[in-house]
């Protein structure tokens, strides 16, 4: 939940502005909400690469850290259509290339298929 809905920090007005709440202002619901948020955010952080880690490691919350991998990984919308029709007309125009083995061909078939059904286009 921490991830695919966020989870929103406490704020208190301080003259004109709004500021975050210090842990000790929490009451005991919203301080278990941030410490489910602070577990989702060490469980996604220990299972990414380096390189991954460097990507993400300016975001603030753990939501704005998942969908930044969301798009570096799936991409947007358009990203993903495109990369549909793209797949779409491999299969279409799919056949054994002249240089290419039988088992070179059911790899990249497989690879068609498979990212295919990753979009959703397939249900395998």
């Amino acid at each position: 939940m921490a991830i695919e809905d966020g989870v929103l920090v406490p704020m208190k007005s301080v003259g004109d502005e709004l500021v975050e709440k210090k842990v000790s202002e929490y009451n005991p619901e919203k301080e278990s909400q941030m410490n489910i948020a602070a577990k989702a955010d060490m469980v996604l952080t220990s299972a990414l690469t380096e390189k991954e880690y460097k990507c993400v490691n300016n975001c603030k919350y753990v939501q704005e850290m998942w969908n930044k991998l969301v798009i570096t990984y799936e991409g947007t919308k358009d990203i993903k259509e495109s990369r549909m029709d793209t797949l779409i007309q491999e299969y279409e125009n799919f056949e054994l290339l002249e240089s290419e083995t039988i088992i070179d061909m059911e790899t990249r078939f497989t690879r068609i298929i498979d990212e295919l059904s990753q979009l959703g286009k397939l249900r395998l």
